[in-house]
């Protein structure tokens, strides 16, 4: 629950679709650590079972968010997805761009696990398999 998303968020870097996520992943799953570290340690005494609450909150949400964005995620491949961004130092009249007519958007099918080829339900060793192999 903490090695993981430590390490998914370290492989997000590279891969610009993910990139978004790759900061706010590690610093929930050292929050959750830091969180583990008081609840294993005693500090907090008589509010451990609170601290532990929030270190497994905390990590579910790093989990929840890696799902979030698989989910609107558009199929590899598909017209859906977004077209890479201008080079920089080119100035863009407007004009050329907007006259292009555009394609008509396809119907993304299926579900997330079916678009990344993942099963319904994901844990998080499976998104660690996928991406850090």
């Amino acid at each position: 629950m903490l090695a993981a998303p430590l390490l998914l968020g370290r492989r997000l870097r590279d891969d610009p679709d993910w990139v978004v996520l790759s900061r706010p992943v590690q610093v929930l799953a050292l929050a959750s650590a830091a969180a583990l570290a008081v609840f294993a340690s005693g500090i907090a005494g008589p509010y451990n079972g609170v601290v532990q609450r929030i270190a497994v909150t905390l990590a579910l949400t790093a989990e929840i968010l890696l799902a979030g964005r698989m989910i609107t995620l558009p199929m590899p491949g598909s017209p859906a997805r977004p077209a890479p961004h201008p080079a920089k130092g080119r100035q863009s009249t407007g004009a050329a761009e907007s006259a292009a007519p555009r394609p008509a958007p396809v119907p993304r099918r299926g579900t997330a696990a079916d678009r990344h080829g993942l099963p319904v339900a994901v844990p998080m060793t499976a998104c660690y398999v996928r991406f850090c192999s």
